[in-house]
C-alpha cells in the first residue's frame, strides 16, 4: 500500500501504544476518531499488517471486524464471531511463512474457541435462528461432535447474561498466549440501531477482558448524531461513549507527500515529465492543492481527471507537467461551484500615481488556503507592462516555467488577457488552452 499522507508516524505512534498496552497485559478500548474519507481504514490496514508480522506474529493475534460488512447478521454478536472465524481462515494466507510456523498453533486454539462461542450463540438462540446461518453452523459441525442442548426455558434475559459470561471465559483462553487485537471498521456506514447495538455486544464481549485490546475506527461527530437520534438530543454523548472507549487518537486530513505520484501513477503516466525542465517544487504544489481533500475525495477527484483526459487526448501525444499541473488544479476547482468562472490566478492593474500602470498577481478566494500560501510565498516574478495604442497588459518576457504557466493558462481559460497571450512562446501553448476549455466543459457534465 502508498502512504500518500505520510501516515507512517500515526501507525508507528499505535503501534508503541499497543506494545505498552500489551506488556501491561491490559484491558482497553479505544477509538481512531476522524472525519470519513481521512484514510482511518488505510491506517488500519497498515497497522494490522504490521501486528501480524511484529515478533514474527507470536505477539498478538488480530482480528478484523467490517461492521458493514456483516450487518446482514440481525445480531452483532454472531456478526462479531462469524467475523472472527472468517479471519482464522484467512490469517494464514496473509502471513509470511516464518510468522505462519509461529502462530499456528495460536490460530488452532482460536479457531476452536470461537466454534465453540459461535455454537452456543446459535444453541441458545440469542436474538438469532441457527437455520438461518447454514454456513457458520456447517464450519462448525465438521469439527464439532457436541450435540445441541434442548432449549432452556429459564428467563431469556439470565440465559444472555449467562451465554455472554461463557463465551468471555472461552475468548480469555485466546488471549493467555498473545494479545488479543479486535479492530472495528466501517461502524460510521452502519444504520443508526445497528451502530449502537455494534458497541454495547462488543462492550459486552471484551470488555474487563486481561491483554484484550478493542481499536475501532469511528466518526465521533456522526456517532454522537446517531446517539441522540436513538436516544433523544438531550443525552449526554460524551458520558454515553465513555462506556465503550477509553480515549480517542484524533485522525486529521493529513498531508500529500510525494508518494501521491507513485500512488496515481496510472494518471501521472498519461503525460511526459521530460518535455519540460524538471520542477523541483512540484510535490510542495501538489501538497498545498490537496491540503484540504481527504483521502476518499482526492481519489475520486484524481479518477474523474483521469477518465476525462483518457476521452479526450487518448489519441494525441502526451502532454507536459504543466498541463497535468493545471488539470489538477481545474478538478480541484470544480467542486467549488462560485469557482467555476472565476481565474483562481492572474495579473491585476496597480495604479500607481505619476507612473506607467504596474501589475500585481492576484489569488482569489477559491484557491485551497494552503495553496495560496505557497503561491505568495515562491511565485515572485518581475511583470513588466506591455502598451498597444490604447491598451496596456502585464508582460513577461523571459523563459516561462511551470509556475508561469499555470498562471497563463489561468488567465485565458478563464478569459483574461495575461503574460501567455503576449508572450513570444505563446504558438507553442495555444492549443492546450483549447484543450482546457475542453476539461472545463467535461468537468461541468460529469459529477
Amino acid at each position: 500500500m502508498v502512504d500518500i499522507l505520510d501516515r507512517s508516524e500515526s501507525v508507528q505512534q499505535i503501534m508503541d501504544l499497543l506494545n505498552t498496552l500489551a506488556d501491561a497485559r491490559s484491558s482497553c478500548s479505544f477509538a481512531l476518531n476522524g472525519e470519513w474519507g481521512v484514510g482511518k481504514s488505510f491506517i488500519l490496514r497498515i497497522l494490522e499488517q504490521q501486528l501480524r508480522e511484529y515478533q514474527d506474529g507470536e505477539k498478538f493475534i488480530v482480528f478484523h471486524y467490517n461492521c458493514w460488512q456483516y450487518d446482514y447478521y440481525d445480531e452483532p454478536l454472531i456478526a462479531i464471531v462469524s467475523a472472527m472465524l472468517d479471519n482464522i481462515d484467512e490469517y494464514v494466507h496473509l502471513l509470511p511463512q516464518k510468522v505462519r510456523e509461529a502462530t499456528g498453533k495460536g490460530l488452532v486454539v482460536a479457531k476452536q474457541v470461537l466454534q465453540k462461542v459461535a455454537l452456543s450463540f446459535l444453541e441458545n438462540k440469542i436474538g438469532v435462528d441457527f437455520s438461518d446461518f447454514p454456513e457458520i453452523v456447517e464450519k462448525i459441525q465438521d469439527e464439532t461432535s457436541a450435540a445441541f442442548e434442548e432449549e432452556h426455558g429459564y428467563d431469556n434475559y439470565y440465559a444472555f447474561h449467562k451465554k455472554m459470561e461463557q463465551a468471555r471465559a472461552e475468548l480469555s483462553k485466546i488471549a493467555e498466549g498473545q494479545t488479543l487485537v479486535i479492530v472495528v471498521d466501517e461502524l460510521d456506514r452502519c444504520l443508526p440501531d445497528y451502530a449502537i447495538k455494534t458497541l454495547e455486544r462488543l462492550h459486552h464481549l471484551f470488555a474487563g477482558l486481561n491483554n484484550t485490546i478493542v481499536l475501532m475506527a469511528l466518526d465521533k461527530m456522526q456517532l454522537e448524531n446517531t446517539i441522540k437520534q436513538i436516544f433523544g438530543e438531550n443525552v449526554n454523548c460524551d458520558a454515553y461513549l465513555k462506556k465503550f472507549v477509553d480515549f480517542e487518537l484524533k485522525i486529521g486530513i493529513g498531508t500529500v507527500n510525494s508518494s501521491f505520484l507513485e500512488k496515481f501513477s496510472e494518471y501521472i503516466s498519461l503525460f511526459d515529465e521530460n518535455i519540460l525542465e524538471p520542477w523541483t517544487d512540484l510535490y510542495e504544489f501538489i501538497t498545498a492543492l490537496f491540503s484540504q481533500i481527504e483521502i476518499r475525495q482526492q481519489e475520486h477527484l484524481i479518477k474523474k481527471a483521469q477518465m476525462i483526459h483518457q476521452l479526450l487526448f487518448s489519441t494525441q501525444p502526451k502532454k507536459d507537467y504543466s498541463f497535468l499541473c493545471f488539470e489538477l488544479l481545474m478538478v480541484v476547482l470544480s467542486e467549488n461551484s462560485d469557482a467555476k468562472n472565476v481565474a483562481p490566478l492572474h495579473y491585476v492593474e496597480i495604479r500607481s500615481p505619476g507612473s506607467y500602470n504596474d501589475y500585481k498577481l492576484k489569488i482569489e478566494d477559491n484557491l485551497p488556503d494552503a495553496l495560496a500560501t505557497y503561491i505568495k510565498e515562491h511565485w515572485l516574478y518581475q511583470i513588466g507592462v506591455l502598451q498597444t495604442g490604447t491598451e496596456h497588459y502585464p508582460m513577461y518576457n523571459g523563459t516561462l516555467d511551470i509556475p508561469l504557466l499555470i498562471i497563463g493558462y489561468s488567465e485565458l481559460v478563464y478569459n483574461e488577457k495575461g503574460i501567455l497571450s503576449h508572450h513570444q512562446e505563446y504558438s507553442k501553448y495555444a492549443e492546450y488552452i483549447d484543450d482546457f476549455n475542453a476539461v472545463k466543459r467535461m468537468l461541468e457534465i460529469i459529477d
